[in-house]
């Protein structure tokens, strides 16, 4: 969101789930996940907005290591191609 006027985006830091909003049913888009995200995502436009240089998105281990098969599968099929 933007203000008239002002080409600065406003940003708005998520707000912490609490205790109560968590089931601990271990849910793939547990509340904690998706506030970890968007605390990331607004780490780093808040920096940029700032000029500072991002910091980096830490991924947690499942999601690196899906990010790690994706980009093998994706070699895999460029070099048969290639072929």
């Amino acid at each position: 969101m933007a203000r008239e006027g002002s080409s600065k985006e406003v940003l708005v830091r998520p707000v912490e789930p609490g205790p109560e909003d968590c089931c601990q049913s271990g849910c793939l888009n547990c509340v904690w996940e998706v506030y970890r995200r968007e605390l990331a995502v607004y780490n780093q436009q808040l920096a940029v907005q700032e000029g500072r240089p991002a910091p980096p998105v830490v991924l947690d281990p499942f999601e690196e290591l899906e990010r790690k098969i994706q980009r093998e599968k994706e070699e895999r099929e460029k070099a048969e191609r290639k072929m």
